[in-house]
């Protein structure tokens, strides 16, 4: 989380200082707290991938799960924006709580606290998996199925 914070650090302080030399008179405190909502939903996502690479039998399937659910979330928030059916499901998907670019005229506190609470949660739930973990020396792991035997034994 600490990387994800720099790198988002290091991003407010390029738009800052481009941002300078324009007329948007946006001060680099509201500049900010887009990047405190952006911080938020990607917390929550990271949070969750790493809770899913300790119930899943890999890394690279709990990377693929988090990675689609993500663009679910996306894809469905967004139809829902189009189609009335699809609204009530919306608020149940991460990206309904993103603020992005309407930050700049103040963070919803509830919002914020909803992504943030879910991913401490996600976060929590798999740092005590990852505590009972089972340490493996080679490979992934698979889904440990009993193959079908072949012939008489």
């Amino acid at each position: 989380m600490a990387i994800l914070a720099a790198i988002l650090l290091l991003t407010w302080a390029g738009f800052v200082i481009g941002a300078q030399g324009t007329t948007l008179g946006v001060t680099p405190w509201q500049m900010l707290r887009p990047f405190v909502a952006l911080f938020a939903l990607l917390f929550l996502f990271a949070a969750l991938s790493f809770f899913l690479s300790m119930i899943l039998p890999s890394r690279n399937m709990a990377a693929t799960v988090g990675a689609l659910l993500l663009f679910v979330s996306y894809f469905v928030n967004s139809l829902a924006q189009i189609d009335e059916k699809l609204r009530p499901w919306g608020k149940y998907l991460p990206l309904h709580y993103y603020q992005s670019g309407h930050a700049l005229e103040g963070l919803k506190g509830e919002w914020l606290a909803i992504l943030l609470g879910v991913g401490v949660a996600f976060a929590l739930l798999g740092w005590l998996l990852f505590l009972r973990r089972d340490i493996r020396l080679g490979g992934e792991g698979s889904w440990k199925l009993r193959k079908a035997s072949r012939g008489k034994q």
